[in-house]
């Protein structure tokens, strides 16, 4: 749902007396999900989408998505939450995260819980290093393959240097060291400005400029330059990896790492711990600790599926 359709909606829930109704059909509470990405991307914001939906839906919450937030000005995010007096707002906007102390000061009454790194405020739950432990089996994974096929470095394919993208490559780098300390890990920002994670041509550039001979290591940590990137180098000796909440192992141009995130991100946690009867939550979350090995082979022996759990998770 775009920001435009979204508004149309709450208009019209608004004049059956649903949306601002003081006896609303959701006893819960309701939940405000705001994305920089396409919530029906099939990919990364589609499975947050449906993981919130999952868990909040369960317990009564009413769930308004709003997607495609990077458009969203300061006045827009206040007319939305103005209309729809969510109980919750959860933000995966980079926009809205870095003004999220001011609008929590404005409405105190609401919970706020940004997806942002290391956020010190008293009225915002953030989420700190929330993809480290993703990156971690990440790291492990490409450790093992780069390890057998000679190549030395992992290349993370990002947009902008963004808090969750400094925590997934710390997390790789902590993946590839307990495979061997000979393995690195370099960022390549591909983004024109905070939040664009859909920049194809400069994703496909980047990897373009990362050379080929004796073969590399890719990850993305974007959205919609994963699968083409992924297409690009499926004719050349490149270790690649989807990150998101698709079974990409399947597709025609399957990577060689699958990456899950439904389970695994951070958002999640937060939410079930904000909605978990009786149970407070600090203003801080660590979401690396979930233990959720997020990252899998797509094409691997039983032996090898062992190898990797038991250097993600320790042996039994």
């Amino acid at each position: 749902m775009t920001f435009t359709r979204l508004i149309a909606a709450v208009i019209w829930l608004s004049v059956l007396g649903v949306a601002c109704s003081n006896n609303p059909p959701h006893p819960a509470g309701s939940i405000l999900l705001l994305l920089d990405g396409d919530a029906e991307d099939a990919d990364y914001f589609q499975s947050l989408v449906v993981g919130v939906r999952d868990i909040a839906g369960k317990q009564g919450h009413e769930i308004i998505v709003v997607d495609d937030a990077q458009a969203m000005s300061q006045k827009d995010v206040v007319g939305v939450v103005n209309t729809v007096a969510p109980d919750v707002v959860l933000s995966a906007a980079a926009q809205v995260n870095r003004n999220m102390g001011q609008l929590a000061s404005r409405w105190p009454s609401v919970e706020w819980i940004c997806w942002c790194g290391d956020f010190e405020r008293s009225n915002v739950t953030s989420l700190f290093e929330s993809f480290d432990g993703i990156g971690y089996s990440t790291g492990v994974a490409f450790g093992i393959l780069m390890k057998d096929s000679n190549v030395a470095e992992l290349s993370v394919l990002g947009c902008c240097s963004q808090p969750q993208e400094i925590d997934f490559q710390i997390g790789i780098g902590r993946g590839l060291a307990v495979v061997s300390k000979h393995l690195s890990v370099t960022y390549v920002e591909t983004g024109r400005w905070a939040g664009d994670y859909d920049n194809v041509e400069g994703a496909l550039e980047a990897l373009s400029s990362i050379p080929a001979d004796g073969g590399r290591a890719i990850v993305t940590f974007l959205a919609a330059p994963q699968k083409p990137v992924i297409a690009a180098a499926s004719d050349s000796n490149t270790i690649t990896a989807f990150v998101g909440g698709t079974n990409e192992c399947v597709a025609e141009h399957s990577p060689t790492i699958l990456v899950q995130l439904q389970s695994a991100a951070g958002l999640l946690e937060a939410l079930r711990l904000k909605l978990a009867a009786g149970e407070a939550s600090p203003s801080q979350l660590d979401a690396a600790a979930l233990g959720v090995s997020g990252a899998t082979f797509c094409r691997a022996s039983a032996e090898r599926l062992l190898e990797l759990e038991q250097l993600v998770l320790g042996p039994a």
